[in-house]
């Protein structure tokens, strides 16, 4: 399956994905630990199979990284079609910096967005390339659950 990194579905899949890495599975993990009596501060746990379960939940939670970096892998290096466009950046947000155009520097941007209003401030962005900022957010986006994890 190729996957094309541009499309809204494909967005909207690592974006739902990324909010359950980060907020659903810490969530999920501390309730779960907390009914089951783990204390993970490293203190004594209420529960007397305390070290099992905290064997079994490491286990888990080494299983979803796992498969959260098999599937950045897949992504990144396996679900793209070769075509000649395609190119290798290795320039910090150059990507970035040739979609948007801002007529003027970020100081005069805090400027009119303060004495004018935030609206007349955007009024002299123009995006150029699209494409570009959703691969900027798509890369920030498949390594935000690393922290975590």
């Amino acid at each position: 399956m190729r996957v094309n990194a541009n499309s809204l579905s494909t967005n909207l899949f690592v974006t739902g994905l990324v909010l359950c890495l980060v907020v659903l599975l810490p969530f999920l993990d501390t309730h779960l630990s907390h009914k089951l009596g783990l204390n993970l501060q490293g203190g004594v746990s209420r529960n007397k199979r305390a070290d099992g379960l905290l064997k079994l939940r490491t286990g888990i939670l080494y299983a979803v990284f796992g498969i959260y970096v098999l599937s950045v892998i897949y992504l990144v290096l396996f679900s793209r079609s070769a075509s000649k466009e395609y190119q290798v950046h290795v320039a910090l947000f150059e990507d970035l910096k040739r979609s948007i155009h801002i007529d003027f520097g970020a100081l005069d941007f805090f400027r009119i967005a303060f004495s004018e209003g935030f609206p007349a401030a955007l009024s002299h962005i123009q995006v150029i390339s699209p494409e570009d900022i959703t691969q900027v957010y798509m890369n920030i986006m498949l390594f935000v659950p690393m922290g975590y994890l």
